[in-house]
């Protein structure tokens, strides 16, 4: 009887998961998402051009996806997304449930850090990239009470910029690295909207870096009465727009300096990166991706998008995989020169609290 009980156990064991196996790949994908609620993740805090970009996708993706599950947002913010990829790399599930909205800083943090010292810990060319709504323009603010009056400036006075982390963290470090130009850049705020609080109240002059599309959907006020001026842009080209604001890849101060900051502004490409873990079945990253582009087209998103004021000049998945592929497979001297170029450890310092008076 024991032996006979002890099979049974064994054959339960061996039996068992692969019927439960059998049962998960009979589910189809709508029968999945009819099931289950999807969380469109953020990797910044509330206020910011990344996170209302997030919400309103995540108010439309949901009818373009089989079986039009409930969709939630959620912000996960911390070290620029980092800590968000991180969690969806290696601790979210891995079904199709949980998707990333990130920050392109974030995504290219362990191109920039030196070894062993990034703060990511997840493989970017094995991520699931879904596309993004836009690509980004940024552009570098002060404030109107500022002395700098121009980007020229930059090289005599020391701009106090906040951070948040990701590119606001990044621009300034290189253009202080590679062209010369002084910051001091203060770290801890939680988003951008924090950063934007900052400048207002005075606690800073301005920021290193801010989506244009963000800046005028969060900030007409500001461009309408002139309460910020823009010392220059980032990307590889000037945004339609922007024609007479300068381009800082135009600073660099030779060709080597110029391939180096290149190689930084191509994360410009890849906008409002959007993501699904590694590890997806097929057919349910293919759900995403369809999803996902089918709601960029979809004219109540693009009313509401408009309604914010935010631009859409959608990055497709192919896209988005190329440049990320391209720069992480850069050669190894001018990814090093880059990554000694915003290092993270030097010329920067910790926001303080003010004390109570």
């Amino acid at each position: 009887m024991m032996l006979a009980r002890h099979r049974l156990l064994a054959l339960a064991v061996l039996v068992f998961p692969a019927a439960a196996t059998s049962v998960a790949s009979a589910e189809t994908v709508e029968e999945f998402y009819r099931a289950n609620r999807v969380t469109v993740a953020i990797g910044s805090g509330v206020g910011g051009s990344h996170d209302l970009n997030a919400r309103i996708i995540a108010r439309h993706i949901g009818r373009f996806l089989p079986g039009m599950p409930t969709v939630i947002s959620q912000n996960v913010p911390g070290a620029g997304s980092v800590k968000l990829a991180n969690h969806l790399y290696s601790g979210a599930p891995k079904d199709g449930s949980m998707i990333g909205a990130l920050n392109r800083g974030g995504v290219f943090e362990a191109l920039y850090a030196e070894p062993g010292k990034a703060r990511s810990k997840f493989d970017p060319l094995k991520f699931n990239w879904l596309g993004a709504p836009d690509n980004i323009s940024s552009v570098a603010i002060v404030w109107h009470t500022s002395k700098i009056r121009s980007h020229k400036d930059l090289a005599t006075h020391t701009a106090v910029f906040g951070s948040s982390g990701g590119t606001t963290t990044t621009v300034p470090l290189i253009l202080q690295r590679l062209v010369g130009y002084k910051f001091k850049i203060v770290q801890g705020y939680k988003s951008g909207g924090d950063v934007d609080l900052a400048i207002e109240r005075g606690e800073i002059e301005g920021r290193g870096a801010t989506a244009w599309g963000g800046m005028k959907s969060r900030h007409a006020d500001w461009l309408k009465e002139k309460k910020v001026r823009m010392l220059f842009q980032t990307g590889l080209t000037k945004h339609p727009e922007l024609q007479d604001v300068p381009l800082a890849l135009d600073f660099a101060p030779n060709p080597e300096a110029r391939k180096v900051m290149a190689l930084f502004f191509a994360a410009e490409e890849i906008g409002y990166p959007y993501v699904a873990p590694p590890g997806l079945a097929a057919d349910r990253l293919k759900a995403l991706r369809d999803g996902f582009a089918l709601t960029l087209k979809d004219s109540r998103y693009v009313a509401d998008a408009k309604k914010q004021g935010l631009d859409i000049n959608p990055v497709s998945w192919q896209r988005m995989t190329e440049v990320i592929t391209d720069s992480f497979t850069a050669p190894e001297a001018l990814k090093d020169r880059l990554r000694r170029s915003v290092a993270y450890d030097k010329g920067t310092k910790k926001k303080t609290k003010k004390k109570k008076e």
